[in-house]
């Protein structure tokens, strides 16, 4: 199966919440063609939607670096600060934070308002969590 064929599967295996494997189907791309960054960028989207957050953040950070498209590319500042802030990577987590609003043009704009709402409050928790153990 060729690189596009095999893609255009992973979308579908992404639709359908088959993230796992949705995830080997983009790596595979990757494999491929290791410059095409949206593979890059599904993959990591699919190993957060499964929990594999450390996993993600390489996989975003290489879309980011390759040029993911301007579409994505809010999504995907915004995506790896949640999955930073996940991880325990809070430094991380507010500069990609920062990076997404900065940049702008995330729609829709309900779901970025609520997972940044979201990465803030988990930040701030950390952020006090640090203070009460000084």
């Amino acid at each position: 199966m060729r690189g596009e064929e095999l893609f255009h599967e992973g979308l579908i295996l992404r639709d359908l919440h088959r993230f796992k494997a949705a995830a080997k189907v983009f790596h595979e791309v990757r494999i491929l063609n290791p410059d095409f960054s949206e593979a890059w960028f599904w993959e990591a989207v699919s190993h957060d939607n499964s929990g594999n957050e450390m996993d993600a953040i390489p996989c975003y950070l290489e879309a980011i670096r390759l040029g993911v498209s301007d579409e994505l590319l809010p999504r995907a500042f915004l995506w790896l600060s949640s999955s930073y802030s996940r991880v325990g990577g809070f430094g991380q987590s507010e500069k990609y934070l920062k990076m997404a609003e900065e940049n702008g043009n995330y729609q829709p704009k309900e779901e970025y308002e609520l997972l940044s709402n979201k990465i803030r409050k988990r930040n701030e928790r950390n952020e006090k969590l640090k203070k009460d153990e000084i």
